[in-house]
Formats: structure tokens, C-alpha cells, sequence
């Protein structure tokens, strides 16, 4: 068994080789840019079967909040330890990841034993200044999202990438995680561009065991939205063809209720139809064609009711002025005048609910960002108790069978979000291109059949060097004839347009 605990950040590079060399945490020590701090971390790992053991440190205090890493690379979870929170979890494959996270009581036990197998890693890290009723902001998970198998172990001893996920709703005061199971790469480095060009993120572990290796990154944030990070594995002595990734935002201490200090307070992220119904007469699904994580909701029918909810747990929004959400409408012509968006607290229609209608006039056909004063709502039943939120309803009339979709549904303080670019400008996210970095072929991948793509490649002096259009879920573009180096790829649909910098080598 191994155990370790930090004084300082590993800053150098190198310095990340140094496994088995023990240290401590002699003191909380502050995340720069955040009023969360690290209290301790531990760590185990082992290549064979057997047990391992991880502690808690011993200053924690109750209160403090306690994030678990757990990776393995072969086809079954480490179980993890009962009372513990999910975050995220990918797997069981052939490389697996999950994240959990636990609030510390007084009288807690401070020891976690896990029964492993091969190449398994246990990592805990905990923090404190975390919000206990509210941790997760928001988080993400993705598997070889970027095509990171194959050759890439040739040559320089590199390969990947891996990626996470669009976009990540971020807190005022916060921090980002984001942790990567590699397999073959002996862990590897973080990055804010996909050309590689530009380091991010504070490495806090990178383990290797065997051929695989582990990598837990954080970052302070600001509450606006974080972009993607790019994670590439090295030192790696395979062509495996997995990397697991996870990603998540933490909320400070006094931001997980009204959004006091400018937080946003979700009412619910749409990654699950969980609670949700519909008209009997549409169809109600998860839909990969989103604005953040993984998915939205989406419903298809002529009924009137496309998306209602009663939530079993009560929203505080006291500390806002406005709903927002992401609509998305497939055809505005076939939508007549009626429609309504509703926010309540009585757990039905009808009752203490605020009520706005939406002119069919004011929409597009796609995603549509609806911002919803408080102010300019009707009431029905009395207005409804902002601190104890419990009702959402979208309705609209129709002439013909429609697609709708919902995503990232919150409340926020209209006047605190002017400066985040993400919360007014259209940002389609339903296509992806892989591989980056593309050898002789590029694919785009679209998320929905429903949006089909133009695809245009533009090199750097802006001449066009490659176009074509797609219907399929995948479509693969040759490059082989293009000369090495960076190009911008412009991907565009009805719903609007994408620029991706795509790397030729």
C-alpha cells in the first residue's frame, strides 16, 4: 500500500515521474483564485489483485468535502465505498472511471479499503469552503472522444488525444476537475487548445501502474463557462483504445442555495428524462443535440404539453431575477400562437406560478436561448415562493408533429452574466470532427439525424480547400491531400454555424 499526502503543487513537469516519494500536507493549503481549499489528498494504485487502502487526511473537519477517483483497466468497476455520491461513471470496459464525492461527518470513518485487480487507482482529494448542499455545479464524461487509439504510440512516444466534453457551466469562486484513465500512455499533460499549443490546469496526480496511468487536473473558475480541455497521453508503450474522462465543477460554500455572489442555481441540466412527462400523445427521449453535457430532452408529437416536471426536491432561487433555458423548435411553421413556459411552487400547473408566453415571432427554427425575467411574468394562483421552486411546464399548440428539445435549465441574475458571450451568442454543439490532429481522414460525427451538415475547410489565409455537405451520422472527408498544418473547419447547419481549427499531419 501506498499513501500520499502533499505540502506543495508538483509544478515542474519532471517532478510528475517522481512516484514513491512520500510527503505530507502540513497545513490547508489555498487554490489561487478560489476561496475552496485542499485539506489533504491520498493514493493507492496496484497492478494485481489485492486490496488497497486510501486514508483521509487527518485535519478534515466536518463539513469538508471528500472527492474519490477510482480507475481500472479491465472489465470491472472498483466497488466503490457505501454513502458516497456519483458524480460520474464510465464503464465497466476495458478502462474504467468513476468520480464520487462525500460530505465529512463527525465520527466518520477516515480509512477506504477497495479489493482490486489489475491496474487499478484509487486517488482522494479533500477540499474545503465547498458548498454541502450543492456541491456539482455541473459535470461530464467521455470515452475516446477524439479517436485517441491506433498509431499514435510510434515515434515520439505520444498519443490521443482525449477530450472533454463542450463547454462547462462554471462557479464564481469554484474549481474544475477533470481527471483521465489512460490506457497505454503513462499519464500525460492538459491542454486549452487542440493543437497542443497551450498548457491548462494544475496537474494535482499523475500515476502510471503497469501500462496505464491516471491524471487529476483542477482549475479555479469565475463563473463563467469554461471551454474544452484536451488532455494527451505520453510516454506510452501500446496502441490501446481507450481514455476515460471526467469532468466537473464544484460550487464555494454559500452558493448552493439562492445564488448568492452571482452563481447561477440549476433547476435541472437535462441529462436525464427522470421525473419528466409529456403529452401522451409525444414521445419523450434523451437526445445526444445539446447546449451542455452530454445531452437535452427532447419530445416529438403533435400533443400540447412537450416538457412538465414536479420536482420531488424544492429550488431555491431567492437570489435571482430570471429563468434561462435552451429551446429547440424543428419547425417554427408548424407551431400556432398558444404556448407557455411556467415556473412554480405549488408542484402543479396553475398554482403560485409565474407564466411567460413566447412569440412564435421572437423564435428561430433550432436552439432558441430563452431568458425570462421575473419581472415581465404573468402570475396564475398567486406568485410563487422563489425560495422553494418546484413546478416547470413548456406547452405550445401545433399544426403538425414537431421535435422539441429543452437543455440547461436554470435561474440566474440577468445582470451578473453580460459579460459571458456563451449565454447570448447561438453555439450549436451537435457535431463533433475526429480525429484531431487528422492524418488522411477526418469524420464528422452528428449527433442527430435531424441536422444535417455543410462542411467547408479554410486554410489560413482563408481560401477554401474543401467542402461538402453530410446527412449521416458519420461522414469521412479526405485530407490527404492538403499540406501539413492548421486549417478551420466550418460546420454549419439551419440552426447556425461552428468554426473548429482542425490540425493536417
Amino acid at each position: 500500500m501506498k499513501q500520499k499526502l502533499k505540502l506543495t503543487f508538483l509544478t515542474l513537469w519532471g517532478m510528475l515521474f517522481l512516484c514513491g516519494t512520500p510527503s505530507i500536507h502540513a497545513q490547508t493549503t489555498s487554490i489561487s483564485g478560489s476561496s475552496i481549499s485542499i485539506v489533504g489528498d491520498g493514493y493507492d494504485d496496484r497492478s494485481s489483485s489485492g486490496s488497497l487502502r486510501v486514508d483521509l487526511p487527518s485535519n478534515i473537519q466536518p463539513g469538508d468535502v471528500s472527492f474519490l477517483f477510482l480507475g481500472q483497466s479491465d472489465a470491472t468497476n472498483l466497488a466503490p465505498p457505501s454513502g458516497w455520491s456519483l458524480i460520474e461513471k464510465r464503464g465497466p470496459a476495458d478502462i474504467n472511471q468513476e468520480a464520487r464525492y462525500r460530505v465529512y461527518q463527525s465520527g466518520q470513518t477516515k480509512v477506504l479499503n477497495f479489493n482490486s485487480s489489475k491496474n487499478a487507482f484509487v486517488y482522494v482529494i479533500t477540499l474545503r469552503g465547498v458548498s454541502n448542499s450543492n456541491p456539482i455545479r455541473e459535470s461530464l464524461s467521455a470515452k475516446d472522444t477524439q479517436g485517441g487509439g491506433g498509431s499514435g504510440c510510434s515515434g515520439n512516444k505520444t498519443r490521443g488525444p482525449a477530450r472533454s466534453l463542450n463547454s462547462i457551466a462554471t462557479a464564481n469562486n469554484g474549481v474544475r476537475f477533470l481527471s483521465c484513465v489512460f490506457d497505454d500512455p503513462h499519464i500525460g499533460r492538459v491542454y486549452s487548445r487542440s493543437d497542443y499549443s497551450r498548457t491548462a490546469m494544475i496537474i494535482e496526480k499523475a500515476e502510471r501502474n503497469g501500462d496505464d496511468g491516471i491524471l487529476v487536473a483542477y482549475e479555479s473558475t469565475d463563473g463563467s463557462r469554461t471551454d474544452d480541455r484536451w488532455i494527451r497521453g505520453i510516454n506510452c508503450t501500446g496502441g490501446g483504445n481507450n481514455d476515460v474522462v471526467i469532468d466537473f465543477t464544484i460550487n464555494p460554500s454559500g452558493s448552493g442555495g439562492g445564488g448568492g455572489g452571482g452563481s447561477d442555481v440549476i433547476v435541472d441540466l437535462c441529462e436525464s428524462t427522470s421525473g419528466w412527462t409529456n403529452s401522451s400523445a409525444n414521445s419523450l427521449v434523451l437526445s445526444g443535440t445539446r447546449q451542455q453535457g452530454s445531452h437535452s430532452i427532447k419530445s416529438i408529437g403533435q400533443g400540447t404539453d412537450d416538457f412538465r416536471k414536479s420536482f420531488s426536491s424544492t429550488i431555491d432561487g431567492s437570489g435571482t431575477n430570471q429563468l434561462e433555458l435552451w429551446y429547440y423548435v424543428s419547425s417554427i411553421s408548424r407551431m400556432n400562437s398558444s404556448d407557455q413556459v411556467e415556473l412554480g411552487s405549488a408542484g402543479q400547473a396553475d398554482s403560485q406560478e409565474y407564466h411567460w408566453g413566447i412569440s412564435r415571432g421572437s423564435l428561430q427554427t433550432g436552439w432558441n436561448k430563452l431568458e425570462l425575467p421575473y419581472s415581465s411574468a404573468g402570475t396564475t394562483g398567486g406568485s410563487p415562493n422563489l425560495s422553494a421552486l418546484n413546478w416547470f411546464r413548456l406547452y405550445r399548440s401545433k399544426n403538425n408533429t414537431i421535435t422539441s428539445r429543452i437543455d440547461d435549465i436554470r435561474l440566474t441574475s440577468g445582470a451578473n452574466k453580460q459579460s459571458n458571450g456563451n449565454y447570448v451568442t447561438e453555439h450549436i454543439s451537435n457535431f463533433k470532427i475526429s480525429p484531431n490532429p487528422a492524418q488522411n481522414i477526418f469524420k464528422v460525427y452528428l449527433n442527430d439525424i435531424d441536422d444535417p451538415v455543410q462542411v467547408q475547410v479554410y486554410d489560413l489565409q482563408g481560401r477554401l480547400v474543401l467542402e461538402g455537405a453530410t446527412t449521416d451520422l458519420v461522414t469521412e472527408f479526405d485530407v490527404s491531400q492538403l499540406e501539413r498544418g492548421l486549417y478551420l473547419v466550418k460546420l454549419g447547419n439551419h440552426a447556425g454555424s461552428e468554426n473548429v481549427r482542425l490540425a493536417v499531419q
